[in-house]
């Protein structure tokens, strides 16, 4: 094991003990989660903070538990639950489509993979990458401005093009947990490891991290 191997799995290990005491619940969070309830999640919280979408997750799912039920619905009726969120035509449009895509190119289910999940509306690497590790169970990154920005600083000390850490953050996602470790990732951005003012000192990768040694952070 060479000393980034090493680097990678104290950071998987210590993002994983971190999450066991800092994990913010949300609903779409909970264990047993479907594809579709994630994919659900991911397109209400599109520009939209996590704490309105969970104001609204659990009625509207009631509502339109799978894509079939969508269907039967007009997109304007759709759209008025969601109107609390905002963008709430432009959210109930790209679920309307999704739903006769899903229907008539997948028979009714959303696809395990990457590519074809992009097929729909809105959907790019990160929504993809969310639904096939939270809704089916695959270990893959889940990569958004905020992950990118720990493991830029983690890693080099400074931000980095997302498209730069492909590799790395492959190394790094453990083969047991990846869920866990993800979910731990995405609030450790929200919590400590902000785009402005880090709190490097409260952080569980501080002595770890590339950043907190760089000049501009010790002084």
């Amino acid at each position: 094991m060479n000393l980034e191997e090493e680097k990678a799995e104290k950071i998987a290990s210590r993002i994983l003990r971190w999450g066991k005491e800092n994990f913010i619940h949300y609903p779409w969070r909970e264990e047993d989660r479907k594809p579709y309830e994630i994919f659900l999640a991911e397109l209400m919280l599109q520009k939209t903070n996590a704490e309105k979408v969970e104001e609204v997750y659990e009625d509207f799912l009631g509502k339109y538990p799978s894509f079939s039920a969508v269907l039967k619905s007009p997109a304007g009726e759709i759209a008025e639950p969601l109107e609390f969120l905002g963008l709430q035509n432009l959210k109930a449009e790209r679920l309307k489509k999704s739903a006769r895509i899903v229907t008539s190119n997948f028979g009714g289910n959303l696809p395990a993979e990457k590519e074809k999940l992009k097929e729909l509306p809105g959907v790019g690497d990160y929504i993809a990458s969310s639904v096939l590790c939270f809704g089916f169970e695959k270990r893959i990154p889940i990569v958004d401005v905020n992950v990118s920005r720990i493991f830029s600083r983690a890693f080099f000390g400074e931000e980095r093009e997302i498209s730069d850490l492909g590799s790395t953050l492959k190394e790094v996602i453990p083969r047991k947990n990846f869920k866990k470790f993800n979910y731990g990732l995405l609030d450790l951005g929200k919590k400590k490891c902000t785009s402005r003012s880090p709190n490097c000192e409260d952080c569980p990768l501080r002595r770890l991290c590339s950043y907190t040694k760089t000049p501009s952070q010790e002084q």
